[in-house]
């Protein structure tokens, strides 16, 4: 019902949500399969279909990140201690040059959102509306 009632604050044409790998790059997810591509799909919200049907997602390297491409890019933060990770590539000069990222349409949810987000579970999908209120809202 809680879902139901929820409307993005303003429309985003395109999303790509990403988190960091301990070797430099990021795992990018894709629409269709896990709790999270499936609850923002559900909140109109969707993932970027990026052609690559029956995958989970796809890893990007560092070098690459120019291909994050998308409206509003968020990164995922979901398990405590991987922030470094997350700071490498934040300082890529790469990942600076982003169209998304240089007009400040990216954002890093904190842990908890993460998990919010990623689990969409009952007791997790309040604080992963928040989350998304936020940052549709900013």
């Amino acid at each position: 019902m809680l879902i139901d009632a929820w409307r993005p604050p303003r429309p985003v044409g395109s999303l790509t949500v990403f988190f960091a790998l301990p070797e430099g790059g990021v795992f990018v997810y894709l629409p269709g399969t896990g709790a999270m591509p499936v609850l923002l799909d559900e909140l109109g919200v969707p993932l970027r279909d990026r052609g690559r049907s029956g995958e989970f997602g796809f890893e990007v390297s560092t070098e690459e990140l120019a291909l994050l491409d998308d409206e509003l890019i968020l990164a995922v933060d979901p398990y405590p201690g991987t922030s470094p990770s997350l700071d490498g590539v934040e300082a890529s000069p790469v990942f600076a040059a982003v169209p998304a990222v240089r007009d400040g349409r990216y954002l890093r949810l904190t842990t908890e959102e993460s998990q919010a987000l990623l689990a969409a579970s009952a007791l997790s999908t309040p604080v992963a509306l928040d989350a998304l209120t936020r940052v549709l809202s900013g």
